[in-house]
């Protein structure tokens, strides 16, 4: 799905079946030694066309690996589980989506060049949270220049919530007739 103002659009469906067990095993997280810069990352992804929405959950305190390409954020809850129509909101999986992104690029916001969008996941589990989520996540770069990674996230209760195997991205380039424009209409140059 994406939004664009008040309006979801749906892109696709799954099918999934009820499940009671979550199938891996991890560690809870901790952060690692790079500090990222949430404004010089939330910069980066608007100059190549990825501006984050006002209502975005977006993650807080992210870290990332300064060698292998992992990563770990919080991601605020900003609706109470019992009120919420869903285990966790798109703004919430979208933020967990992003610690990925970061972990993609080791936590360096100047090599995030290209758009990449999410193509398939392998496996999804989820269950609602009691409280913000401690994110982690650890991806690897394909042949194709695309990105395949899982995602964990627990909540206070150290409770895995939300656990993704095998998320792939496909990294891609707008073409120009996509490329941002200002409020004028001027194209944003490409640095």
């Amino acid at each position: 799905m994406s939004r664009v103002g008040s309006v979801w659009t749906l892109h696709c469906i799954a099918r999934g079946k009820l499940g009671h067990e979550f199938a891996g095993s991890w560690e809870p997280v901790t952060p690692y030694a790079r500090r990222v810069n949430e404004y010089l990352w939330s910069k980066q992804k608007t100059k190549i066309g990825l501006p984050a929405s006002p209502e975005l959950d977006k993650p807080k305190n992210m870290t990332a690996h300064p060698v292998g390409m992992k990563a770990s954020a919080e991601v605020e809850m900003k609706t109470r589980n019992d009120e919420a129509p869903y285990a966790l909101s798109p703004q919430q999986l979208d933020s967990c989506f992003g610690v990925m992104e970061v972990a993609a690029f080791k936590g360096l916001s100047r090599l995030l060049e290209k758009v990449s969008l999410p193509v398939s996941i392998g496996q999804i589990s989820v269950r609602p949270p009691f409280s913000s989520l401690q994110v982690q996540a650890t991806a690897r770069l394909l042949e194709n220049q695309g990105v395949v990674g899982d995602i964990v996230a627990f909540d206070e209760t150290e409770e895995v919530v939300l656990e993704m195997q095998e998320f792939t991205w496909a990294r891609t380039r707008m073409m120009e007739s996509e490329q941002p424009t200002t409020s004028s209409g001027n194209l944003v140059p490409r640095h």
